[in-house]
């Protein structure tokens, strides 16, 4: 390999690693948020919020949820708001960016129009993607 090259490929891996080094910062103190909070169980949550709806739908997007947000499941509540607890603490790393996408997969899969303007909380997202189009 030539001299150019080799600087080339030191530079991608050195900005690769730095990427991925900033990512696991910036979703570290963005998981800090969470921790503090006392764990309630996901069953609790749901005879609690949920029982209204199918239960293990409920529990595949409770648990998805958390997974998008970077959160355990049990220390994530139905009234957590986008615009407050859930608002991201940098610019180069949103997980409710990555929840949306996800949302809107599960929304065309169950055949219903995901209305994210609505979505204030966890709770209301929850509801509504638990739901199919035949539930309207």
């Amino acid at each position: 390999m030539s001299g150019w090259t080799n600087i080339l490929a030191a530079g991608f891996f050195v900005s690769t690693v730095g990427g991925l080094v900033a990512r696991y910062v910036l979703v570290g103190r963005w998981k800090k948020r969470f921790r503090s909070r006392t764990p309630i169980p996901v069953g609790v949550l749901y005879a609690q919020y949920f029982s209204g709806i199918d239960k293990t739908d409920f529990e595949f997007v409770w648990n998805e949820i958390a997974k998008h947000l970077y959160v355990n499941a049990l220390q994530l509540r139905p009234d957590d708001r986008f615009d407050v607890e859930l608002l991201p603490s940098s610019r180069f790393l949103d997980p409710v960016d990555e929840l949306y996408h996800f949302c809107g997969i599960l929304a065309y899969e169950r055949n219903i129009d995901l209305e994210q303007e609505s979505m204030r909380t966890i709770g209301d997202l929850v509801i509504f993607l638990s739901r199919r189009r035949d539930d309207e």
